[in-house]
């Protein structure tokens, strides 16, 4: 424990991971258990530990859960219940990923490209935009756009102000739904967005 107390143990710094399903962020209870006992075998008995209790975890949110592309949107990170800490350094990361296959290890090392997504910053950690403003319960990042349609992984992490992030501090949240067209063609995707005057034609948009 952070603080040694025979009446008031506590630990410190303790974060729980999101845990996703398929690419949603799921509520989570925990069985919380402690055990005080000393001696050479100490926690090694079964009979030593005790049920404590239970802790509800919910997930952090991004909203809107769906952003469309090439529109500006105020982009929010939600704490149900408050939980960020307002004098630490907040940073956030949306990389494309159409098939969804991102990886929390992948957090880290990933940039962002402009061609995909504007206003958020994060071409090297230094350079994470930071919030816009700040509360216990939520953070707001101002006119962010995604320039394509698809599957963007959120990346976040939560780190002391002078530290920057490091690779640890890193979450994946799930993924953002960007949507829009895809795709557009006329008669065949042979033929693609070339038509002829006078002639009849068929648009597939996608």
């Amino acid at each position: 424990p952070a603080v040694a107390s025979a009446s008031q143990p506590s630990w410190d710094g303790l974060v729980l991971r999101q845990r996703l399903l398929g690419r949603v962020a799921l509520p989570a209870l925990l069985g919380v258990c402690y055990c005080d006992a000393g001696g050479d075998e100490g926690c090694l008995r079964g009979e030593s530990w005790v049920r404590a209790g239970t802790l509800a975890a919910e997930p952090l949110r991004l909203q809107p859960e769906q952003m469309a592309a090439l529109v500006s949107v105020d982009l929010e990170l939600v704490a149900p219940g408050g939980q960020f800490s307002l004098t630490s350094a907040h940073h956030l990361k949306l990389i494309y990923d159409p098939q969804s296959t991102f990886q929390e290890s992948d957090c880290n090392a990933a940039l962002p490209v402009t061609e995909d997504i504007w206003n958020l910053g994060c071409r090297e950690v230094s350079s994470c935009r930071p919030p816009d403003s700040k509360a216990s319960d939520r953070l707001t990042w101002r006119a962010v756009e995604a320039k394509r349609p698809g599957l963007y992984a959120a990346c976040f992490c939560e780190a002391a102000a002078d530290a920057g992030c490091p690779a640890s501090h890193w979450q994946l949240l799930g993924w953002m739904v960007v949507a829009g067209v895809t795709e557009m063609y006329a008669g065949s995707k042979m033929q693609g967005t070339v038509i002829y005057t006078g002639t009849r034609f068929e648009l597939t948009v996608l």
